[in-house]
């Protein structure tokens, strides 16, 4: 049977009460509790991406 492999993040999102369009927040990555905080989509999507990458990486390896 094949092993699933995932990656679980909590993401939190803030909105500035006055000034909608200022947000900010933090996301953590579940299995290993590190976290960063960002204020721009690009930074969030860096650290989904590079925990992303490092799963790819591991499923790879146990497939030699």
């Amino acid at each position: 049977m094949a092993q699933t492999h995932s990656a679980s993040f909590v993401v939190r999102l803030r909105v500035d009460p006055g000034q909608r369009e200022r947000w900010w927040g933090e996301a953590q990555h579940v299995e290993t509790g590190e976290r960063v905080a960002f204020r721009d989509q690009k930074k969030l999507l860096e650290f989904l991406q590079r925990h992303l990458r490092e799963l790819a990486d591991r499923r790879n390896h146990e497939r030699r």
